[in-house]
């Protein structure tokens, strides 16, 4: 895991092997999607690219010029995400985005933020799906 990107985005998120406290209390849907969102188990570019040869620094975003197509950028930056991105995640972390608050963000134990989050995470994945 540590010569991959593949669970680059998990390996990022968790320090510690366990389960997040307040996980089993989100709406299923929302739960599913959060757990597919963190563990790479999408189509966004950076994992899409990984099964057709594309070489990683070339997995861009569809939508928007020289980005990288992966959780981060879909989470905090892509243009196209950002009426669904006003709606879920908290102005604090979106205005000025870097990788310190999407790891907050990513790795909170509230009931609320795990809920926004795993229903943003349904957003961009459902524009994805192929």
């Amino acid at each position: 895991m540590s010569t991959s990107n593949k669970g680059s985005n998990y390996k990022n998120l968790k320090s510690q092997w366990g389960v997040l406290p307040n996980i089993y209390n989100c709406n299923q849907v929302n739960l599913f999607a959060l757990i597919k969102y963190r563990t790479a188990n999408h189509k966004l570019p950076v994992e899409v690219g990984r099964y057709n040869g594309t070489p990683f620094n070339e997995r861009s975003c569809p939508f928007c010029e020289n980005s990288l197509g992966d959780e981060y950028h879909y989470l905090l930056e892509c243009k196209r995400l950002k009426s669904h991105r006003n709606l879920y995640i908290d102005k604090n972390i979106t205005k000025r985005p870097n990788m310190a608050k999407y790891l907050q963000l990513m790795s909170s134990n509230e009931f609320e933020t795990l809920n926004k989050i795993g229903k943003f995470s349904a957003c961009i994945m459902k524009i994805f799906r192929r």
